[in-house]
């Protein structure tokens, strides 16, 4: 049976998995006849180009990608930033046509000695957790390497600061959870109450 060939981007993908999509949508103002589509994805110390022919190719007046499980047998996983581009073919014009973000996970085939696949909100959870028991039996606890956002070490907040941040990356953990149950077909898992009122 032959894959349906998506037509946006994916909002994630595994390293070494083959991903395929279509751009039908650009056909009327930069169709592929003329036109060449580029896209950059970028986070902290990385930026990966997906180009024209390497990637992406014409697919009569439309633009297909195509990602080969070598290509992105060789990506680092983690959340990316991405824009789209088109360039006229004698590279005489360029214009940003779409940008979003998306994820590329680890391989667990490739993982042999395993790796940590939580994510910030998670690990910043389990930490925050794990200090304030310790906290609460003083004893202390090497979290030196945590820090918030902001920069704040974690090892120096109060028992009040932590369980403010705690109730925060807790909120941030049940979203991810409720959004990888959706994705997956399984409803948020969140109960929806309903009231009554009594009739008069």
């Amino acid at each position: 049976m032959t894959a349906t060939i998506a037509e946006t981007e994916p909002r994630k993908f595994t390293i070494g998995d083959t991903v395929t999509w279509k751009r039908t949508d650009q056909s009327a103002c930069y169709p592929a006849t003329g036109w060449k589509l580029h896209y950059a994805l970028v986070k902290t110390g990385t930026r990966i180009q997906l180009a024209w022919t390497t990637h992406v190719v014409a697919s009569g007046n439309d633009f297909l990608v195509t990602l080969t499980s070598m290509h992105t047998a060789a990506f680092a996983a983690g959340k990316y930033d991405w824009q789209a581009y088109v360039t006229k073919n004698d590279d005489s014009e360029r214009y940003k046509i779409d940008a979003g973000t998306l994820e590329i996970l680890d391989d667990f085939d490739s993982a042999s000695g395993g790796f940590d696949n939580r994510s910030y909100a998670r690990q910043m959870l389990d930490n925050i957790e794990a200090l304030l028991i310790a906290k609460a039996a003083g004893q202390s606890l090497d979290v030196t390497g945590y820090s918030t956002p902001s920069g704040r070490s974690i090892s120096k907040m109060s028992i009040a600061e932590l369980r403010v941040e705690r109730d925060k990356y807790k909120a941030e953990v049940s979203a991810e959870e409720s959004a990888e149950r959706i994705a997956n077909g399984l409803g948020s898992g969140k109960k929806i109450l309903t009231r009554f009122r009594k009739g008069y």
